[in-house]
């Protein structure tokens, strides 16, 4: 179907997406943050052994959105517990990527860990000052010697003069924690944007603070990324590694075709006002899921970037196209962009010679290992296909 001869105007100031926390639950992630979120504050009294989980998916697949939402629920499902067994909760984002270096990484930490829990310790607090200090002045020292209580040493050696402080900083932070009845959740997100070496140091990181009493590491990463960053140093021991330090793994449930479709109009809808444009729902409808266009979209990030795309590119031409068609050729043109250029090229031939019969038996075949893109050639291949009955 064409667009209006006459289409309203279109909005100049139409929003692009970014890859923020999606404002709407469109596919009922927050349900799921409420049941994990319960089994973390419920589960977990007073005096517990730290604890590590992660939750898993792929790039674009909402992890973080999941993860504004535990957030909201941890909070709320301690302010709900009865008085005896509350525990004052404090959610921790760390952010690896700021920081170079496990023993920055380190010292980092342990200052985020006593301003964020507002800890009342001030022996505790200085503590972990000194100690983190400790902790970067090697890296800027490099190997020269410097004087630590009048005694020369170098930065090699140096690690070895606080590792019994260090020991007693965590007894005295759990006993500090236990007492005041503080839980601590240090959320770390995006692990899967790192470099390989910056994952295994993150991980590293968290084994060896695990031992504190009332804190919970929350991890999101893409599973299969992390694991091949390990294997790069751990072989095919990489797994066991991962397994030893983390206790829970919740995988990001997989949208189902409906929401994924319901997320997909919602976005053409808001095109739609923007543009002005005329494109038949059940057009789109058919499109999705008779011709597999689904099959294209597996997380929301890819619709966003999809829509912003469209964005980009439709202003100028939208009046002067088949617009379902030209959003078949976007699709192609994103996510298979061998076929579209071999496409361009089949378009641009005005008569049905050679090249154009090789390019219909290598994509309309039904031999043809892509069904989905055969299926949605055929549409553009079909004249006839917005005016048939379904």
């Amino acid at each position: 179907m064409s667009v209006q001869q006459n289409p309203p105007p279109a909005n100049n100031n139409a929003s692009f997406n970014h890859d923020n926390i999606a404002e709407v639950d469109l596919l009922g992630r927050e349900k799921f943050a409420l049941e994990i979120a319960k089994r973390l504050v419920h589960n977990f009294p007073n005096g517990s052994d730290g604890m590590v989980m992660a939750i898993t998916g792929k790039w674009g697949s909402g992890k973080s959105t999941l993860l504004h939402y535990l957030d909201k629920h941890i909070l709320a499902e301690h302010h709900q517990q009865k008085q005896e067994v509350r525990m004052d909760a404090v959610v921790i984002k760390f952010n690896p990527w700021m920081y170079n270096g496990q023993k920055e990484l380190q010292a980092i930490f342990l200052k985020e860990i006593a301003i964020k829990s507002g800890n009342q310790n001030q022996a505790i607090k200085e503590f972990l000052g000194k100690l983190a200090d400790r902790l970067i002045i090697p890296k800027l020292l490099g190997s020269l010697s410097y004087n630590v209580a009048g005694v020369g040493v170098t930065a090699q050696g140096f690690d070895k003069l606080f590792e019994d402080d260090l020991e007693q900083l965590k007894d005295n932070v759990n006993i500090d924690l236990i007492t005041r009845k503080r839980k601590l959740y240090i959320i770390v997100d995006d692990l899967d944007r790192l470099e390989p070496q910056s994952i295994i140091e993150i991980l590293q990181l968290i084994r060896l603070n695990a031992s504190f009493k009332n804190v919970t590491y929350i991890l999101a990463y893409d599973k299969d990324y992390v694991h091949q960053a390990l294997k790069q140093k751990y072989g095919n021991n990489g797994d066991e590694y991962l397994e030893k330090i983390v206790q829970l793994d919740y995988a990001i449930p997989e949208p189902s075709s409906l929401r994924m479709e319901e997320l997909f109009v919602n976005e053409l809808h808001k095109l739609q006002a923007d543009l002005g444009l005329d494109v038949s729902m059940k057009v789109i409808h058919n499109l999705w899921n008779l011709s597999e266009l689904n099959t294209f979209f597996s997380t929301p990030r890819n619709i966003y970037r999809y829509f912003n795309s469209l964005r980009m590119r439709m202003p100028i031409i939208h009046q002067d196209i088949i617009v379902e068609d030209f959003m078949i050729v976007e699709v192609f043109r994103m996510f298979t962009h061998k076929v579209y250029k071999e496409l361009i090229a089949y378009l641009s031939f005005s008569s049905y010679d050679e090249r154009k019969r090789d390019f219909a038996k290598k994509y309309i075949d039904k031999e043809y290992k892509n069904v989905s893109v055969g299926k949605l050639i055929k549409v553009l291949d079909d004249s006839n296909y917005y005016r048939k009955e379904f």
